[in-house]
């Protein structure tokens, strides 16, 4: 057998075994063992297959990227579960044990110790650049921590921090092609398991029995708030907005490998995995994500026709006739959906004055002292100080901006070395998109990012582990553009 054909049985191997995990998981979560040893049964079992089935640190990156749409964590310093006391809302106030740590850090552990390797060629002085930034960073949220209102709350996101430093780490490490191959490998994966699992939430009308992986055990909207064709499903992402989110954010990377020249891994099956998520981001009943959705889909269209060096008119005057009837035709399926009431018919209009009273409430604590405005109320710790100011919603959960959250938790320091990160990866997009070789692919990631800031005006799911670890990787393979092996942007 020819090395292709050996590769090709791999990567069939790599792509089989994930279902066969996930289908492990199933039955120990139906024979209801405790979560500690079924945690420890499904890392043992992917151990051991790593070891003797694969040999290879490819499978997993492949597992860490087929499970990013899953939260399996265990807290194992905490008051109860993490919630209670203070911290009614928000992430656990704990110190937790998940997937992504097991994950990242058996990687790392491979990758120094079993098989050391050569790092992608960076300049000095970026390298230096992004050492400083770190540092920075990382120096804000400890100061963030130390002085919080709720320690173990903090202590939650300061170690999902350390955790996203190697995730880079080792990332960096590949090249940005094979980091792409790894996210479609995982779409591939994770797109039809969580359809299955939010059909049987969106039929059943009830949780589906995968709380292990992260599902909730109320996965829709409360129906108390909002009418009930309104509640969405959630898969294993525990809120419809969080769900809508973590799928939008993978539309313009499935676009970019509908329209890229680069070669990629299953062509004849993209169509159904692009089509499978816009259901799902349908299910999930969320406006913002779906015209984040429909944003992003419009400009990559556009840039791909006219945003190449090269173009004719008569395909500009094309595209721009060719937008009307396509537009129509969706918009009416959407009307029959239902999807359009949710605009016109539904409690729109109240949430956005609503959710301006909570941003005010907000900027009220952080205005409240000195050490709010510079050190912030402890990384999430905001529910540890609001929940004493009354009762009901507005007092249980953050803040529906996630700007003004991080600003008001890490304060104004914190918040500004955050900042300083996004601007200097933007930077990079827009040097790319003007001088680079991989225009296409930067614009997808300049895109990528744009609609993550579109929705995080808006919402906090952003803070959830699934979609921070995922936007994490958007950054980095933004990063990684200037610094790929023959493709550097300069």
């Amino acid at each position: 057998m020819n090395v292709y054909a050996n590769r090709k049985l791999y990567n069939f191997l790599y792509v089989l075994i994930i279902p066969v995990i996930y289908f492990l998981v199933v039955v120990l979560n139906k024979l209801q063992l405790e979560k500690y040893f079924l945690m420890l049964s499904v890392v043992s079992l992917v151990m051991l297959l790593v070891f003797i089935v694969s040999k290879k640190k490819t499978f997993l990156y492949g597992l860490l990227f087929a499970t990013l749409a899953f939260n399996i964590e265990y807290p194992i310093i905490a008051e109860g579960l993490g919630f209670g006391g203070t911290h009614v809302g928000g992430l656990r106030a704990a110190v937790v044990v998940n997937h992504f740590q097991l994950i990242i850090f058996t990687i790392l552990a491979w990758t120094y110790i079993a098989k050391p390797e050569k790092p992608t060629i960076e300049k000095q002085n970026d390298s230096f650049m992004m050492t400083v930034l770190w540092i920075f960073f990382f120096g804000t949220a400890l100061l963030s921590t130390f002085l919080s209102e709720n320690t173990f709350a903090s202590l939650y996101v300061l170690l999902r921090y350390i955790c996203l430093f190697f995730l880079a780490f080792i990332l960096i490490r590949n090249r940005l092609t094979l980091n792409l191959t790894y996210m479609i490998y995982g779409l591939m994966v994770l797109i039809p398991v969580e359809m299955v699992i939010s059909l049987i939430q969106f039929v059943t009308d009830s949780y589906a029995g995968f709380r292990i992986l992260g599902e909730s055990y109320e996965p829709f909207r409360a129906t108390s708030l909002i009418d009930e064709s309104e509640k969405g499903v959630s898969g294993t992402l525990s809120h419809p907005g969080i769900m809508g989110l973590f799928l939008s954010l993978t539309i313009p990377l499935q676009m970019y490998f509908f329209l890229s020249d680069r070669k990629y891994a299953f062509k004849k099956m993209r169509f159904i995995l692009f089509l499978l998520t816009m259901v799902l981001i349908i299910l999930t009943a969320s406006r913002t994500s779906l015209f984040i959705t429909l944003f992003a889909i419009g400009m990559l269209f556009l840039f791909h026709v006219i945003g190449q060096k090269r173009f004719k008119k008569s395909s500009v005057l094309i595209v721009l006739f060719s937008i009307i009837p396509v537009s129509g035709i969706f918009f009416y399926a959407l009307s029959k959906l239902g999807i359009v009431e949710r605009f016109l018919n539904s409690d729109f209009i109240y949430q956005i004055f609503y959710r301006s009273d909570l941003n005010v409430m907000a900027l009220s604590i952080f205005g409240e002292s000195a050490k709010n405005m510079i050190f912030g109320t402890g990384l999430n710790a905001y529910t540890d100080v609001i929940s004493s100011r009354g009762t009901g919603f507005a007092y249980e959960h953050p803040v529906h901006n996630f700007f003004l959250l991080m600003l008001v938790e890490g304060g104004i320091l914190h918040f500004l070395s955050i900042a300083i990160f996004f601007v200097y990866i933007i930077a990079i997009l827009i040097n790319s998109i003007r001088l680079g070789k991989q225009r296409l692919l930067a614009f997808t990631l300049f895109v990528t990012i744009g609609i993550s800031f579109i929705y995080c005006m808006f919402g906090w799911a952003m803070y959830h582990n699934q979609n921070m670890y995922f936007m994490t990787i958007i950054l980095i393979l933004a990063y990684q553009l200037r610094y790929d092996e023959g493709e550097q942007n300069e």
